[in-house]
C-alpha cells in the first residue's frame, strides 16, 4: 500500500535539513528506511547515525525531486561532493557526485517503509574508487582485494615477512585495517623498508613485506604494530593469527622489455640502454 506524496516531501525536507528527529518521527515506532549504503533496513533509533555517516561523507549532499511523485514513488537526484569517508580506509578525493535515484514510500501493517535506491557502483566510481565485480568463491579460489605500497627503496630484500590474521566479520575486518593503515605509515618511516602487498579475502587478512634486513623489520614493528599486538593478546580481537620471517633462498634477476625492440633486458644492475638496440631504458623497478 502506497503512502501519500506528502510523506515523501516531508522525508526529503527533513533529510535535506539534517533533521534526524523529524526523520525518526516520520518512521515512528515500527517504520523502516533503507538505501544502498545500508546492509539492511533501519528504524527510528538508527536513522540519526546513518544521516551523520552520509553527511560526513558528503557534507553538502542534497536530494531533490526530479519528477512529480506518482503512486508513492518519486524520481530524485542525489548531488554533493565527496570530501569525507565514504568507505573505510579510502581517502576522499573531493569528487562531485550526481546520481539519479528513486524514493519509494509504502505502508506495511500501518508502518511506513521508505526506500531510496540508486546505483551504488556509480557512486563509488564518481568518488574515484575502483569497482571490481568478482565472486566470493569459485571452486577452491577465494576472492577479495589487495593493496601494494612501495617505499621507493630499490635494495635487494634481505628478509621477507609473511603474516595472516583472521576476522569474524566486516566490523572486525575494518578494525584490523585501521591498525594496518597506521602500521604501513610507520613502515614508510623506516629507511630499510622496501614494500608491502596486503589484502583481505574470505575473512583472512594477509601481508607480504620486504625489508633490507631483520634489524629494519624490528624497527618497523616497534610502534603501531606493537600496539596492535598488545590488543591481540589482551582482548578477543581475531580468532587466529600467524606471523613468520623468511630469508631468500635465491634472488633471481629483474627483467624488463625494451619499448623499442621488445627484447627482454636483464636490468638488475640498473643500466639505462638496451643491449640489443641501444634505446634508453627506464629506471630499474624495485624488487618488491
Amino acid at each position: 500500500m502506497h503512502v501519500a506524496p506528502d510523506t515523501i516531501a516531508a522525508w526529503l525536507a527533513a533529510w535535506n535539513a539534517r533533521n534526524a528527529d523529524a526523520l525518526a518521527t516520520l518512521l515512528g515506532a515500527q517504520g523502516t528506511y533503507r538505501d544502498p549504503l545500508l546492509a539492511s533496513p533501519i528504524g527510528a533509533a538508527d536513522i540519526a547515525s546513518h544521516l551523520v555517516r552520509v553527511t560526513d561523507a558528503m557534507p553538502d549532499h542534497r536530494l531533490a525531486v526530479a519528477s512529480a511523485c506518482t503512486d508513492g514513488i518519486a524520481a530524485v537526484r542525489l548531488t554533493g561532493t565527496n570530501t569525507g569517508p565514504l568507505v573505510p580506509g579510502a581517502t576522499p578525493l573531493g569528487q562531485p557526485i550526481d546520481l539519479h535515484a528513486m524514493l519509494a514510500a509504502t505502508r506495511e501493517d500501518a508502518a511506513p517503509r521508505l526506500t531510496l535506491t540508486f546505483d551504488r557502483h556509480a557512486l563509488w566510481e564518481q568518488a574515484g574508487l575502483q569497482v571490481l565485480v568478482l565472486p566470493h568463491t569459485q571452486g577452491s579460489a577465494q576472492f577479495g582485494y589487495s593493496m601494494r605500497v612501495a617505499s621507493g627503496n630499490r635494495a635487494v630484500p634481505g628478509v621477507i615477512a609473511l603474516t595472516w590474521i583472521a576476522a569474524r566479520d566486516t566490523d572486525e575486518q575494518d578494525h584490523i585495517r585501521s591498525h594496518s593503515r597506521e602500521i604501513v605509515r610507520n613502515f614508510l618511516d623506516e629507511p630499510g623498508f622496501i614494500g608491502i602487498v596486503t589484502g583481505f579475502q574470505a575473512g583472512r587478512g594477509f601481508t607480504v613485506t620486504a625489508w633490507e634486513d631483520e634489524a629494519a623489520l624490528r624497527r618497523g614493528l616497534a610502534r603501531q604494530h606493537r600496539t596492535a599486538a598488545r590488543e591481540l593478546r589482551t582482548t578477543d580481537l581475531a580468532p587466529g593469527v600467524w606471523t613468520s620471517v623468511w630469508q631468500p633462498l635465491r634472488i633471481n634477476r629483474i627483467w624488463t622489455r625494451c619499448s623499442a625492440c621488445a627484447s627482454l633486458e636483464d636490468v638488475t644492475d640498473d643500466h639505462r640502454a638496451c643491449g640489443g638496440c641501444g634505446a634508453p631504458l627506464a629506471e630499474r623497478p624495485p624488487f618488491w
